[in-house]
């Protein structure tokens, strides 16, 4: 990655708004995850994976 790049990044990780997407986003793919989870067997099954 791009030195200033990653410095943007950092100062975009201290804002409210930007930890708030952070959180949400840490949510959904926690809830998508589990999904796949739970999926996975009747995709197996189904020979799609």
């Amino acid at each position: 990655m791009i030195m200033e790049e990653s410095i943007l990044l950092k100062l975009w990780d201290m804002t409210p708004l930007i930890s708030q997407l952070n959180r949400s986003m840490r949510l959904l793919s926690i809830f998508f995850h589990r999904l796949y989870i739970l999926s996975a067997p009747v995709l197996s099954s189904r020979n799609l994976i």
